[in-house]
Order: structure tokens, then C-alpha cells, then sequence
């Protein structure tokens, strides 16, 4: 089993965990994977923390289009080797990760010690910035719902 690693979605638990792969590897039909999805508010904050730890500017601003459903985005790229996404990209990508074993990471714990990546600086979102992150990243609500729901109806029988 291959690790499909989204970044700062807790891959690196998996890679220090002996799970291979890592944010390189590229979807073969026929291979076995994990991949993790993270809540788009979580995912956002943290991605922003990590990017922007030396330097003050606003959540809003800095975001733009390029990080909206960006869990979306990096599988329709891996997976598909898509640059745009919507909804139907969305039914592609899932179509697949039906096929992974897809854990939500607020559910790590179930199956490896979470190891942290934290970012020095520890950025609290305002009320209008995560109303922000929740108007602009359908996409990536839609998947970690799906990727929720996976994790509940999904019989405990380990990872491989």
C-alpha cells in the first residue's frame, strides 16, 4: 500500500509510520493506496500558518483562486492529471477513491500515532475568514463529507 499524500492532511504520521510514498507519488491503476482528507477550515488554516509564518497579511487576500479546493485540485491533478475541477471531476476523483483506503484526518489516530507537523505560528481565523474558507471550498466540503461517511460505513478491518 502506496501513501497518496495531500500536504498538511497528517501524510507524514503515514511516512514515519513506514507507510511509502509521500507527495510525489503519482495514481496507478491497479496499485493500492491511503490517501487523507482533511477538513477544508483545518486544512486552510493550517496550510496558511505554514506558508505565511513570517509575514502578517490577510487570510482573505492571500488565498485568492489558487488555494479553493485544493485537496480537489491536487487529486484531479494525481489521479486524473486534471487542472480544473468541479463537480463532475469531483464524481471522477471519488469514483476512484473508492478503490483507496481514505482516511479523514481527524480519524488518524484510529490506525497510527499522529505525529504533528505544527507551524510555529498559530493563526486563529476570524469568524469572516473561515465564512470565507466555507464559500470558496464546496469542492473540498464535499469530498471530506464523502470521505466521512466512507470512514463511518467502512468495516474496521485495518489498513491493508
Amino acid at each position: 500500500m502506496r501513501l497518496l499524500h495531500i500536504p498538511k492532511t497528517g501524510g507524514t504520521s503515514l511516512l514515519i509510520s513506514g507507510i511509502p510514498g509521500g507527495h510525489h507519488v503519482t495514481y496507478q491503476k491497479g496499485e493500492k493506496y491511503i490517501t487523507l482528507i482533511r477538513n477544508p477550515v483545518d486544512w486552510s488554516v493550517s496550510y496558511f500558518s505554514e506558508q505565511t509564518e513570517k509575514s502578517t497579511c490577510d487570510m482573505r487576500d492571500w488565498f485568492k483562486d489558487k488555494y479553493y479546493n485544493f485537496q480537489t485540485k491536487w487529486l484531479a491533478k494525481k489521479i486524473l492529471n486534471k487542472e480544473v475541477v468541479n463537480s463532475e471531476v469531483l464524481k471522477e476523483i471519488i469514483n476512484i477513491l473508492n478503490e483507496f483506503k481514505v482516511i479523514p484526518t481527524d480519524q488518524i489516530n484510529r490506525y497510527f500515532k499522529l505525529h504533528l507537523n505544527k507551524a510555529r505560528k498559530a493563526y486563529k481565523p476570524t469568524k469572516k475568514e473561515i465564512a470565507h474558507i466555507k464559500l470558496n471550498n464546496s469542492l473540498d466540503f464535499e469530498l471530506y463529507k464523502w470521505a466521512k461517511n466512507k470512514e463511518i460505513t467502512a468495516r474496521p478491518k485495518g489498513l491493508i
